[in-house]
């Protein structure tokens, strides 16, 4: 293997992690959001706010995965091609 590369399997490894606590973090926010909705009360809005916050996390987490990804692919193309020239 090329100096510099890391093992794929450390990095699909790293991805899989992301992507579960990236899932995790958006069904407990959903389950929460869609439970406190239904109930009055100021306690159930903070929930809820809690809530949207949390989908917004999982969101802004499911982009930089996506930017990471595209990184590493980047820079593995990169080191491919200067290592065929």
């Amino acid at each position: 293997m090329a100096e510099g590369i890391p093992n794929p399997n450390v990095i699909r490894s790293l991805t899989f992690k992301r992507v579960l606590i990236t899932v995790t973090v958006f069904l407990i926010s959903a389950i929460l959001f869609v439970t406190t909705d239904k109930s009055p009360g100021a306690f159930s809005e903070f929930l809820a706010t809690i809530a949207f916050i949390g989908i917004g996390i999982s969101f802004l987490m499911s982009l930089a995965g996506f930017f990471i990804s595209v990184v590493i692919v980047f820079s593995y193309s990169t080191r491919m091609i200067r290592s065929l020239v």
